[in-house]
């Protein structure tokens, strides 16, 4: 015996399949703090979450907290009062003007900032700055 389907179960079973949003900048940030919790265990590094959609009361609320446009997303104190500020960008990502301002703020401040759009950018980065891992000891 044939079994009909109606319209709807056709269209259902019919309809494109959509693939996931691809979350480059998202994938390279959680990749960035694997890197650095494997190779520097006792890092303080931490990412203020100043990103991602929110309703108005809730952003109302974390910019009375403090929560601030521009913000780099990720601190780590690495020793001795000096401070590695970490902006996670995808290979075609930009600055925006709010970060850039940022940026300059914390530079004339004599804050080491760091644009990374890898995790051999990161590699480089605690390199140059003398940070010991465990790669570098």
């Amino acid at each position: 015996m044939t079994q009909h389907l109606t319209a709807a179960q056709f269209r259902e079973i019919t309809k494109p399949v959509k693939k996931p949003r691809a979350r480059p900048e998202y994938d390279l940030h959680c990749a960035v703090v694997e890197y650095i919790h494997s190779v520097w265990p006792t890092n303080l590094a931490h990412h203020a979450a100043n990103g991602e959609i929110r309703n108005k009361a809730t952003a109302a609320r974390l910019k009375r907290m403090g929560v601030r446009r521009g913000v780099p997303d990720l601190c780590i104190p690495y020793g001795r009062g000096r401070t590695l500020w970490l902006e996670i960008k995808a290979s075609k990502g930009r600055t925006s003007p709010q970060q850039e301002a940022f940026i300059e703020r914390l530079r004339a401040f004599d804050h080491h900032v760091a644009i990374i759009r890898s995790v051999e950018d990161v590699k480089n980065t605690f390199k140059a700055l003398g940070i010991i891992t465990k790669e570098s000891v």
